[in-house]
């Protein structure tokens, strides 16, 4: 497996990780976070500065002193992503969603990617709107559906389109069942069957980046 479909799925889909792969990379992210010490500090005001870091990133829990954890960055951080990547793509690769060119078949940079970063194939024209996604709630009136609320930034959106859910590493494009217009706001609601699943959108919180509604 290359380097950039590695990156590609544990960056996009970090919830198929395992506990201790969770904790690795959290602690290889704090480690990193310490050595970035302010420039034109030095000497002992330089490790006054690191050990603060220290303190406050174990008491974030992000700090792992673990060895199991501490183990899979062993041979270095590119090597664990590499090893976490390929068994991900071996135990559930259907939980992947590859985002590849249709034209060349290239991974694309993102999950959301319209435009191929090889070819320049561009598939804009399967996005019917873009939405910003400001909360989550579970559907009281319909079983096993979920609803998202936020804000059209641009285009239309329709029952039938699809809500592409690979921004929160789901491998899955519902479809929307009803549309409704709150004034500021706009909502659409989805079925989702699985209530694991459910738990995990919810859970994930809002975007910080539109997401895509496809047609």
């Amino acid at each position: 497996m290359d380097q950039h479909t590695a990156n590609y799925i544990v960056k996009y889909f970090p919830r198929l990780m395992s506990m201790e792969e969770r904790a690795a990379w959290w602690h290889h992210f704090a480690m990193s976070k310490i050595e970035q010490v302010p420039n034109g500090m030095e000497g002992s005001e330089a490790e006054t500065w690191r050990q603060g870091k220290v303190s406050f990133y174990r008491e974030q829990g992000l700090l792992s002193s673990d060895p199991s954890v501490t183990e899979l960055l062993s041979d270095g951080y590119d090597a664990f992503i590499q090893r976490t990547a390929e068994r991900i793509h071996a135990e559930e690769s259907e939980e992947v969603f590859y985002n590849n060119c249709p034209s060349c078949g290239a991974l694309a940079r993102t999950p959301q990617s319209k435009q191929c970063r090889h070819c320049g194939h561009s598939w804009h024209e399967t996005v019917a709107a873009t939405f910003r996604h400001k909360a989550t709630h579970i559907h009281n009136l319909k079983p096993g559906f979920l609803i998202f609320e936020g804000i059209v930034e641009k285009g239309e959106i329709a029952e039938g389109q699809l809500v592409d859910l690979t921004y929160y590493g789901v491998n899955l494009k519902a479809e929307i069942d009803e549309v409704r217009d709150m004034g500021d706001r706009t909502q659409f609601d989805f079925p989702i069957a699985d209530s694991e699943l459910r738990k995990v959108l919810v859970q994930a919180g809002t975007n910080i980046e539109p997401i895509n509604i496809e047609r």
